[in-house]
């Protein structure tokens, strides 16, 4: 397998702002001052050797809204300590989500998560790419087994961290996301603010494509935006468009000027959406990712579809 990190510097710009990955609308930790923020960087990374590169990658935090509380997938950061629930092995970035038992704690204290987000932020004229596959336990059962966690809450998305609106004004585009009512099916959404300021979620629904799929084999989530439009695919299928008249009842189409951070974590749901997990080691699980590409593509012209080896 190829291993490399190519760096494309496109656009720099610094920004001083708090960002972490949060609670939709929150902020977090600052930025440490020699970290420069750039936008569009183009990469590749096969996670070789065995640390993650962190001129890419940072840690997931967790984050409180006003009320004290953190959003369902990142409730979990807290009790894990730095990157021990993610680490590079075998040529694979390898996320993990497991119960960690602290009798007489509350029940936001019993799980360890884990996740990263790109450093560098991504808009018009990107390519996002990202192969990965969900892995039952802690990475003991071979792929290609069926995943049917109960709770399980991973996924491959980008969001504008550390903005000020509150959630979906400034978007949110979920390259998969999975759910254990679907156990067969990838999650490919986007997200907007519709006019009487309710949320607005718009979702692939595509038989095999990426529903009757089998979640715990290699799938390639691709993502492009360009002006306009944006285009998630599923192992080079087109599955989902999403532009400022479809759907036709947005607030504001904020893909063409909000540029959002990639993010990678395996969490657990709290409910909302599917069941909490178990409070027993069946409910470990890891996402493994291969590898990560972003490359630049003309951000007025609607590109063909990826190809993959």
């Amino acid at each position: 397998m190829r291993k490399f990190i190519v760096f494309l510097f496109v656009i720099c710009i610094s920004i001083a702002s708090v960002i972490s990955c949060n609670n939709k609308g929150t902020t977090g930790p600052t930025i440490p001052p020699s970290r420069t923020e750039k936008t569009n960087v183009a990469f590749r990374d096969d996670f070789d050797g065995t640390e993650i590169n962190k001129d890419v990658w940072t840690l997931c935090y967790q984050e409180y809204g006003k009320d004290g509380n953190s959003p369902t997938w990142n409730r979990f950061f807290d009790n894990t300590e730095g990157w021990e629930n993610v680490r590079v092995e075998d040529g694979y970035l390898k996320l993990k989500a497991n119960y960690a038992p602290n009798p007489g704690a509350g029940e936001n204290k019993q799980f360890k998560t884990g996740g990263v987000y790109t450093i560098d932020r991504y808009g018009p004229g990107t390519r996002v790419s990202v192969k990965a596959a969900l892995v039952e336990g802690n990475g003991q059962k071979q792929l290609g087994s069926k995943f049917n966690i109960k709770g399980a809450f991973p996924a491959v998305w980008y969001y504008p961290l550390g903005t000020k609106n509150p959630w979906p004004a400034d978007g949110e585009i979920d390259l998969m996301e999975w759910v254990t009512s679907n156990p067969d099916q990838a999650w490919l959404t986007i997200q907007c603010l519709r006019k009487d300021g309710s949320s607005r979620s718009v979702t692939a629904d595509k038989q095999g494509v990426n529903k009757g799929i089998n979640m715990a084999t290699w799938h390639t989530y691709t993502c492009d935006i360009i002006k306009d439009k944006v285009i998630l695919y599923i192992d080079g299928t087109k599955a989902l468009e999403f532009t400022p008249t479809n759907p036709p009842d947005q607030k504001w189409y904020p893909y063409n000027d909000v540029y959002q951070y990639l993010i990678l974590n395996a969490s657990y749901q709290n409910g909302s959406w599917g069941p909490g997990p178990d409070k027993a080691d069946s409910s470990n699980y890891e996402m493994w990712v291969d590898w990560v590409e972003i490359t630049e593509i003309d951000p007025n012209t609607e590109p063909t579809a990826p190809t993959f080896n």
